[in-house]
């Protein structure tokens, strides 16, 4: 599935550069520029489908789904920089949560390596030891959508 069939409900209002920009520098990171342009049209919005699956070595094919992509208005109780603060003392470093899920758990970027222009997806859970909490998604943002059920 591409980003262009996904359909996004529940959007907060239309942001632009300057509103991600500001963001980005709260937060330390520059965030690709697939995330950006969905980001700019619906943030705090739901995609359609939401569910996708992933690999843990204990529980083998986990499925999960997003709930909503975090809010880029700093006025929202669930906005990605107050998000990524909450967490702050509990997400390892260079994660930035972008989503979440229904049961506590996050969608974040991996910006622990310097080895691509981007960051991959993982997901994160709150209820796994730290040694075990990340779960690798996707390559990119676009992959991660096309992952979508």
């Amino acid at each position: 599935m591409s980003s262009a069939e996904i359909e996004w409900q529940d959007c907060r209002a239309q942001i632009d550069d300057s509103v991600v920009a500001e963001v980005e520098s709260l937060l330390y990171c520059d965030f690709p520029d697939d995330f950006r342009a969905i980001i700019k049209k619906c943030h705090g919005g739901i995609p359609v489908p939401n569910r996708f699956v992933y690999h843990d070595a204990v529980l083998q094919m986990v499925e999960s789904s997003i709930e909503q992509l975090l809010s880029f208005n700093l006025e929202d109780a669930d906005n990605i920089v107050r998000s990524y603060y909450d967490l702050s003392t509990q997400l390892p470093d260079d994660l930035i949560p972008f989503a979440c899920d229904a049961g506590g758990d996050y969608i974040c970027f991996d910006y622990r390596s310097d080895s691509s222009e981007y960051p991959v997806v993982v997901y994160w859970s709150h209820e796994s030891e730290p040694d075990a909490s990340i779960f690798y998604l996707a390559d990119s943002f676009s992959e991660f959508l096309g992952m979508l059920k």
